[in-house]
């Protein structure tokens, strides 16, 4: 049977009472990148990204940038 408000009352309480698991926040698509940090052999901080599609970026705290795109073939 469909949620109906004036025979189930609210909705929360609705699902509260079926036991229905829901996320207050919603569902996000959102991907995470994977993420490294280190130093260099002269003593630079750098930090390494790879992205979901394989794109590396390199950012060094001397401000140079290095950047490698996944291209398919």
């Amino acid at each position: 049977m469909a949620w109906d408000p004036e025979r189930d009352g609210p909705f929360g309480e609705y699902v509260k009472a079926k036991n229905i698991q829901v996320r207050p926040a919603g569902f996000t698509y959102v991907t995470r990148d994977q993420v490294t940090t280190g130093r260099r052999a002269d003593g630079v901080a750098v930090k390494h990204t790879v992205d979901q599609l394989g794109h590396e970026t390199t950012e060094h705290a001397d401000g140079r940038r290095d950047v490698t795109i996944n291209l398919p073939v």
